[in-house]
């Protein structure tokens, strides 16, 4: 066994090197990694560790795999590796059969690999829900190693389409380990997680005031960041479905700084003005005040659409019950 343990980190560095000339090693490792996760443990009683049989040697199988794509010329080598890592989730799910963290540790070990994997392979939509279900679980665990571990796995799985749905179903869970976990490193983790699960209908929907505000200062007290700022949320508004704190995001960027990308013709003034205009309908009166307030900016900053701009003033009821403040500076505009 250690003979084999040694061959495998070598045939693992070839392989690498030049996968082709090495592909004939995948079905004598899927083969021998069978043999390892169906033993007893009096069958390979000289090769476990703390009840394991033989992590080390998983470990190092699972990980040869990755250089892989999944045996589809070979439908038994590819039944019988599924075989396997359903077997490793299924163990995964067994009370410990010690309480000794030597013993955890070398069956986290296997499962973890077991599921990157998985994880590689993106083919098998039942592993990867399993797999997203038994992380799932580490998101409580005491052992901050295991929440972080399960973190950045879910990260991964939460790109493919076969599992992105099952790791939703976590959200709650991620949300409040956000908040309340102490280690810096797992609550980064969380975040990228929940970056990841969300679709771009719905990041707007975890925004809120304090951080879109947060974001307006930062580009005002920033001048080397305030032309990339305009030109970002200039092509993120171009999107057909737009949330609304992007709207306000934009508008508020776009009345400051509009100026910094309106050389050139594709977010020209008039572009720019038309672009706020097609999401005015669509927004709350709070927002569309906002825009407004933008429009006014507009004008001074871009004098050629000031008649443009005036049209739209003539033909909105919303002026009626905008602010004093707004409906002096419209007093301004016209007199």
């Amino acid at each position: 066994m250690g003979v084999v343990t040694a061959a495998t980190s070598l045939i693992d560095a070839l392989v690498k090197k030049n996968p082709e000339e090495y592909k004939g090693c995948v079905s004598l490792a899927v083969s021998r990694l069978s043999r390892i996760v169906t033993a007893s443990y009096t069958d390979l009683q000289d090769y476990t560790y703390y009840f394991v049989p033989a992590p080390w040697l998983s470990v190092k199988l699972l990980r040869l795999l990755q250089n892989y794509t999944p045996p589809a010329e070979d439908p038994g080598v590819r039944g019988r590796l599924n075989e396997c890592l359903e077997t490793i989730l299924n163990k995964a799910q067994e009370p410990p059969k010690s309480k000794k963290v030597q013993h955890s540790n070398a069956k986290n070990a296997v499962l973890f690999e077991a599921i990157s994997l998985i994880i590689h392979n993106d083919s098998e939509a039942n592993l990867l829900v399993r797999a997203c279900n038994q992380l799932g679980q580490f998101l409580s665990n005491r052992e901050t190693n295991l929440r972080y571990l399960a973190l950045e796995s879910m990260c991964h799985l939460a790109t493919s389409e076969f599992s992105h749905e099952a790791v939703k179903k976590h959200q709650e869970v991620v949300i409040l380990s956000m908040k309340m976990e102490k280690d810096v490193s797992v609550r980064q983790q969380a975040v990228d997680l929940l970056y990841a699960i969300m679709l771009p209908t719905t990041h707007g929907d975890y925004v809120s005031e304090e951080v879109w505000y947060r974001v307006i200062q930062i580009v005002i007290n920033r001048d080397e960041v305030q032309g990339y700022a305009a030109k970002t949320v200039f092509e993120a508004l171009q999107a057909p479905a737009c949330h609304e704190n992007m709207v306000k995001v934009g508008g508020y960027i776009l009345g400051e700084f509009g100026n910094l990308i309106a050389g050139d013709q594709r977010s020209s003034p008039s572009v720019q003005f038309q672009l706020l205009h097609s999401k005015y309908h669509l927004c709350s009166p709070m927002t569309r005040a906002l825009l407004l307030s933008t429009y006014i900016k507009f004008i001074n900053l871009f004098p050629e659409i000031r008649t443009q701009v005036q049209e739209v003033f003539k033909q909105d009821s919303n002026l009626r019950s905008a602010d004093a403040e707004l409906q002096q500076e419209l007093l301004n505009i016209y007199n």
